[in-house]
């Protein structure tokens, strides 16, 4: 009977617990799809830049593909981009078609976009191998942040470990070990 009565108790405590539990978890969910018109956030560079490589390799114009993959992204990427393919459609020159955008703002990500096309769209040049190299150097450049965060934060934990653990070292194993040599 003891044992059906802890049973019973356990059992309790298990609801509850999920009872409460619930809400929260309900709220944490990180598979849950977002309402329809909330904000999405923007694809890496790195993503937009690989897809207008395969747009262009494949032979889209690149107004073309920069609407396409503009519509395609969510965000002020995928904006920027509609707009400079329209301003390009109406015969905008290039550099021009590109200034209220990076007025606008993400200066340094969308110049990357425009520089690495601008030889293709003036002289016909393929641009594969530009936006190829604009991506290797945006992944090292990360790459490198990367391992500068890890090394400052291994120092970060490495001073207060040592300062812990060497007191502890010399209290019970040095001082110890030269009070009995002095015996």
């Amino acid at each position: 009977m003891e044992t059906n009565g802890y049973a019973i108790v356990s059992a309790c405590c298990i609801s509850i617990i999920v009872l409460i539990a619930r809400p929260r978890v309900r709220r944490c969910v990180p598979w849950r799809r977002p309402a329809v018109g909330s904000i999405q956030p923007d694809p890496g560079i790195t993503l937009i830049l690989q897809l207008l490589a395969t747009a262009v390799g494949q032979g889209t114009s690149i107004p073309r593909a920069l609407e396409v993959i503009g519509e395609s992204v969510a965000g002020s990427y995928g904006t920027s981009l509609v707009r400079v393919a329209r301003a390009l459609h109406r015969a905008v020159p290039w550099r021009d078609a590109w200034v209220p955008v990076l007025a606008a703002g993400r200066h340094e990500e969308l110049s990357l976009i425009r520089d690495a096309l601008e030889d293709a769209w003036d002289q016909g040049v393929s641009p594969v191998g530009r936006l190829d190299v604009a991506v290797k150097q945006i992944r090292m450049r990360r790459r490198g942040a990367i391992e500068r965060g890890a090394s400052r934060l291994a120092i970060r934990l490495l001073v207060p470990t040592g300062l812990c653990f060497l007191p502890a070292f010399i209290l019970i194993g040095v001082i110890p070990s030269i009070g009995s040599f002095s015996m």
